[in-house]
Order: C-alpha cells, then structure tokens, then sequence
C-alpha cells in the first residue's frame, strides 16, 4: 500500500502526499483491489481528526457514489468516527442523506450513540426523527396511512436499543404514533423478545401493553411468528386473546399463515368461529391467501364477511385475482352473483392491481 500511496505515515499531510482529499478518497475509492481499498480507506480514516474533516470527506463519498456502486461501508465508519465526537451533528448530517443511505446512516450513528448516552439519542429521534412522505411510498410511510408522522429514525434506534435493552425499547415504541413504523418497530421488539426471553415472556409482554392499537400491533406480530411454526396454537392463542383490535389482527395473521399451510383446516377452524364481525380481517385473510388455488371457495368466504365495505373490496380484490388467471370464469361468477368487477386502484382494467395485503395490517 505504501508504493502504491507512496506513504508510510499516519498524519493526514503524510498520508495525502500532496495531493488534495479530493483527489485521495477519488483514487482511493477508484481501485479495484477491495483489500488494497479498505486498508487505504482505514488509514485516511485514522487520520481525520476533526468533524470537519469526516464530513469533507462524507461529501466526497456520496459524490462518487453517485457515478455507481454503493458505499455505505465507508459512510458508516466515517459517521460512526464522527458520533463519538459530535454525535448531533453527525446525526443531523444523516438524517440529510436520502433513501437508504439516510437509514443506513442513522443507523451507524445510533449504534455508537447509544454507547455513550443513550437517552440523548431517544430524545434527538423523538425531536427529530418524524419525516413527512417521501415520494414513491404512501402517506407516513410505505403502506402508511397516518398522514406522515411515521418516526422511521426511532425505528432504526430501536433496533439497535432493544439488543441491550429491551425494556426500554418496548417503553419508547409505546409513545409513537400509530403509523407503519411503529410496524416495523413491533417487528423488530417481537423478535428481540423472541430470541432474548422465549415466546412464553413475548406473549406476557403483549398482554401488558395497555394501548390497544399498539397491543393489537405486537399480537399481530407475535401471532406471525408463533403461526410460522405452529398455525394451530397459534389461532388458538390468538382466540384467547382479549376482545376487540387485539385479538382480530392477531387472529386474522394465524388463519392467513395456516391457510398458507393447510387451508382445508384452516377454513375449518375458521368456520367454527361462527359468524360474528370480529373475525372479518380472517375471512379476509383468508380468502385473499386461498384465492390462487380455490377462487369460487375465496368468493364464498368475501360473502361471509359481515361489514359491507370490507366484503365489497375483498370481493373486488378477490376477482381481479381470479380474472389474471381466468378471466371467462371470474366474469361469468360475477355476473351470476350481480357484481359488477371495477377497475383497480391504479385506474387499470379489471384483472390488474388490487389483492394484495398491506403489511402492517388494517
């Protein structure tokens, strides 16, 4: 590495070699030799010393990133220097990035941020973290709908707080707003609870969150993950749970998964719930998992649906599902039932859009 940098120092003059940063980080990150690359960009990252220095060369790095290829190695490590020594104003510098170098970013500076003083970070996520839409994704968020007040910088907070405190991640996921990110963030302390505690101590853990949408939010997730394995108990849990948005999602998630695996049992367990409107979302489920293989017996499960709306757009999800895979037969149901088939949601002709199933539930 020396012949090639022509080096041997640490200082930031000796390891420039007269030439400008500029022109280091861009022959540095030219060369094509990973090992050769990665030991040159460790020593230059030794020898920046000052938060100006780390974000000059950041600026640098997103420059020749957009000429291709990603970069979120270097980019970490530059943020995660610069954390330890201004963790806000490295902070600030990630939360300017976009897409997923704004994620990812944020997530290096949270990792060494919360090292250090862990409360500062929840309080600068708390201020600071609400973004509005971004374009490509739906208000608050991918699937949201809470008008974007989705916290996605809690939500990579969280997920590196809940390895080393778990308690306390489940107490500040309880102060978000409803929203898609706090989605991800039951995700992501289901699962630390999971590996940390064992399902036994996650099912408690849910029954104890006293905010319902919240609450229902973890049962949903839990439900996910204990159906993946066993569908059955999972239903059977997810049946004993309190009454209302709790139990529904959580329900609606295990019949979705066991149709997945055993649909005929499914349905029957299903059917043996009798007709009441808490378990709409299951039907739902239901015949949105089972419509590829059983369309006519998807259709009869939207009929049983109690709420109108819901039946009418799982109806209308249910047949442009049917209509990609057999038109004559879709058409042919839906006139013998009086339905006429409606375009999609994105103003295309019957059979195009529509069916599928936000995550997060609804």
């Amino acid at each position: 590495m020396a012949a090639f940098f022509g080096t041997h120092g640490s200082g930031l003059e000796q390891i420039l070699a007269g030439r400008t940063l500029e022109q280091h980080v861009k022959k540095l990150l030219s060369q094509d030799d990973a090992a050769l690359r990665m030991q040159g960009f460790l020593q230059l990252l030794d020898g920046l010393k000052t938060p100006d220095d780390l974000k000059a060369v950041l600026d640098l790095v997103a420059k020749e990133n957009r000429r291709g290829g990603m970069r979120l190695t270097e980019q970490s490590l530059l943020l995660q220097k610069w954390a330890k020594m201004d963790a806000t104003a490295a902070a600030g510098y990630a939360s300017g990035l976009r897409d997923f170098s704004r994620m990812a970013g944020l997530d290096a500076v949270f990792k060494t941020w919360l090292q250090s003083d862990a409360e500062a970070a929840i309080a600068w996520a708390q201020k600071n973290g609400i973004s509005s839409n971004d374009a490509g994704v739906g208000p608050g968020g991918p699937g949201g709908r809470d008008g974007g007040q989705d916290n996605w910088a809690m939500a990579s907070l969280l997920n590196t707080l809940a390895k080393t405190n778990i308690d306390r991640a489940m107490e500040v996921a309880a102060t978000q707003a409803f929203g898609r990110a706090r989605g991800q963030m039951a995700e992501t302390l289901i699962a630390e609870l999971i590996s940390q505690r064992g399902d036994q101590a996650a099912r408690e853990a849910v029954l104890n969150i006293s905010d319902e949408q919240l609450r229902a939010g973890f049962a949903r997730e839990l439900a996910q993950r204990l159906a993946s394995t066993d569908p059955k108990g999972a239903a059977a849990w997810a049946n004993g749970l309190p009454a209302g948005e709790t139990r529904e999602r959580a329900m609606a998630e295990a019949i979705q998964a066991w149709a997945g695996k055993d649909p005929v049992a499914a349905g029957q367990y299903l059917q043996q719930l009798g007709a009441s409107p808490e378990f709409d979302r299951a039907r739902q489920d239901y015949a949105q998992r089972v419509v590829r293989d059983d369309p006519e017996g998807a259709l009869a499960w939207t009929q049983a649906i109690t709420d109108e709306r819901r039946r009418n757009e799982t109806t209308q999800q249910v047949l442009r599902s049917w209509m990609r895979t057999d038109a004559p037969n879709a058409q042919a149901w839906a006139q013998a039932n009086g339905v006429q088939i409606a375009a999609g949601p994105q103003g295309g002709p019957p059979g195009f859009g529509g069916g599928g199933r936000p995550r997060g539930g609804r």
